[in-house]
């Protein structure tokens, strides 16, 4: 989704948009984890923000093999 967002949003080449996403997907974990810290029973923690950003990383990975499946499939 956030790939969409950048695509669309900003007039930037695809390439960029696969480093772009991890970014914003990582400096988001840290907003999340430092909106944490304001709430009750909440605590912030450093592994959340790593979690989260091997999240998007794996994320990002899966979409960039199903794009070259779906590719490939296109050509055959």
């Amino acid at each position: 989704m956030i790939y969409i967002l950048i695509l669309h949003s900003f007039r930037v080449k695809k390439q960029l948009i696969w480093v772009l996403s991890p970014i914003t997907l990582s400096l988001f974990a840290v907003t999340d984890e430092w909106h944490q810290s304001f709430t009750v029973d909440r605590t912030p923690l450093v592994s959340d923000v790593i979690l989260d950003s091997i999240g998007a990383l794996l994320g990002i990975l899966l979409m960039i093999i199903i794009l070259r499946i779906r590719k490939k499939r296109q050509l055959s």
